[in-house]
């Protein structure tokens, strides 16, 4: 992890991705405050789970024998299991955060139901099941395995992480030891409707460059290196790292760097955070063009990529609103016909028009009028 930025800025960050972060390092080098300190910049409670003297009835629930009614009506004895602390602290209220300290120190029996905690908020047993709300937040922390009394960390787990590698600022532990801690994180969050358009883009600029390198799609480390080889790319991973750039792309490179590394590896988030770099992306944009469609052009239009990024997006955006994209459609339609892209177009004509009729912001008796508006209608050689 990068020593210029503090860690509480990852952690702040991360906590409105809503992704599980795993912080990495020694013991005592400020993983426990950090997390207290961007509790408090968020303004959220803490909930401390040290998974190293934990059992696996601790996390999972406290088995007890109760009674419960058969289907034929009888009472009969049955095993139950009580819901665990952390648990009903974490349904007191939305969004907290649930810190599992000692992660790697707890063995494989306590780490295992914690695997469906992180993912999906659950923990299931054969006897109980308990959930915590959705917004609650999940960070963890550990200690290498070179360290004495560490276990290792099931792939399956640690691939439902971010992982950042925590080293102290030296000029932060100068400064806190002299004027005291600070807990003032400067992180830009994107709002709900920017997080919507970005992510968007940020799949588009992915499915680009999967499509150069579809051998990251997904790589399993050859060889577990703690330092490199803890994150991977799976699906779940590089839709992880697009949420990430989505909600927090207006701050430094260099944080969005360490975030997609933690979360696909450093191999191939160095291959996609350049790409990203080189990357035009959707240069138009499509909400602010709605009820301004004769100002709709091709930025690029002998860029086969770009222009079929433009078609997606406007069809994604058809598809949330068609009263209120029907016109930008047609539009984008009609240049990039005049452009001969009909092969872009027919990926989505059928579709687009049975979306507007279903949805009425087309009626079966204006299809006729609404056709001949469509220059590439008659591509699809069939009447609906």
């Amino acid at each position: 992890m990068s020593a210029s930025i503090p860690l509480e800025a990852f952690i702040v960050g991360m906590y409105h991705t809503g992704i599980p972060l795993m912080i990495w390092g020694p013991p005592g080098n400020g993983k426990t405050s950090a997390c207290k300190s961007a509790a408090i910049q968020i303004g959220t409670d803490m909930i401390t789970v040290i998974a190293s003297v934990s059992e696996a009835s601790d996390i999972g629930g406290i088995p007890y024998i109760g009674e419960a009614e058969s289907p034929t009506g009888k009472i009969r004895k049955e095993l139950h299991a009580a819901s665990p602390y952390y648990i009903k602290k974490a349904n007191e209220k939305e969004g907290q955060l649930i810190f599992l300290d000692e992660l790697t120190t707890a063995p494989p029996s306590v780490q295992a139901p914690l695997l469906n905690l992180v993912l999906n908020k659950a923990i299931e047993s054969p006897i109980g099941r308990f959930t915590v709300p959705d917004s609650t937040y999940i960070v963890a922390a550990g200690n290498y395995n070179n360290v004495v009394g560490t276990h290792n960390m099931s792939m399956a787990l640690m691939n439902r992480f971010t992982h950042l590698h925590h080293r102290v600022n030296i000029e932060l532990l100068r400064e806190g030891f002299v004027s005291g801690w600070k807990n003032d994180v400067n992180i830009k969050i994107n709002s709900k409707s920017e997080q919507i358009d970005k992510l968007l883009k940020y799949r588009l600029a992915f499915s680009n460059f999967i499509k150069a390198q579809p051998d990251l799609a997904e790589k399993m480390p050859e060889e577990l290196i703690v330092e490199t080889d803890v994150a991977y790319p799976t699906p779940r991973s590089w839709e992880f790292a697009t949420i990430i750039l989505s909600v927090l792309d207006q701050n430094a490179f260099e944080l969005l760097e360490e975030l997609v590394y933690g979360t696909v590896g450093i191999e191939a988030g160095r291959h996609f955070m350049r790409f990203i770099q080189d990357y035009k992306g959707l240069e138009i944009d499509i909400p602010a063009l709605a009820g301004k469609e004769d100002e709709f052009k091709l930025p690029y239009p002998d860029r086969h990529d770009h222009v079929s990024q433009i078609m997606s997006s406007v069809v994604y955006y058809l598809n949330e609103d068609p009263f209120k994209y029907k016109e930008l459609w047609v539009k984008t339609v009609n240049t990039l016909h005049d452009h001969n892209y009909d092969g872009i177009i027919m990926k989505y004509l059928l579709s687009s028009i049975r979306h507007l009729l279903n949805s009425g912001a087309v009626k079966r008796e204006e299809l006729k009028a609404f056709k001949d508006r469509v220059k590439a209608y008659d591509l699809l050689g069939l009447q609906l």
